[in-house]
């Protein structure tokens, strides 16, 4: 996505605001330079910690403390606005 927002602001688009779906180091860098409007930041780093321990509690007999049917993670907004508060935890 980032790719084609820094395009569209390489030949003055401004008509078009562009919002991904992923936080990359690259999506942050195109934030913070207007070319993207904003994504969501659904951390790998958080997803890793969390399907550890989970397996972890699962596996020693803690199921109960295993969300069930599902684990919701928090997917806060990422904008201009808030970016620096927020740094993005990969590259791709």
């Amino acid at each position: 996505m980032y790719v084609g927002a820094n395009y569209a602001k390489k030949i003055g688009r401004t008509d078009v605001r562009f919002i991904a779906g992923d936080y990359s180091r690259q999506v942050e860098a195109a934030i913070k330079s207007g070319a993207l409007y904003g994504t969501v930041n659904q951390s790998p780093i958080l997803e890793g910690r969390l399907a550890a321990k989970y397996a972890h509690d699962w596996l020693t007999g803690h199921k109960q403390s295993v969300p069930r049917p599902n684990a919701l993670i928090p997917l806060p907004l990422i904008t201009k606005e808030n970016v620096d508060q927020h740094p993005a935890e990969w590259s791709g």
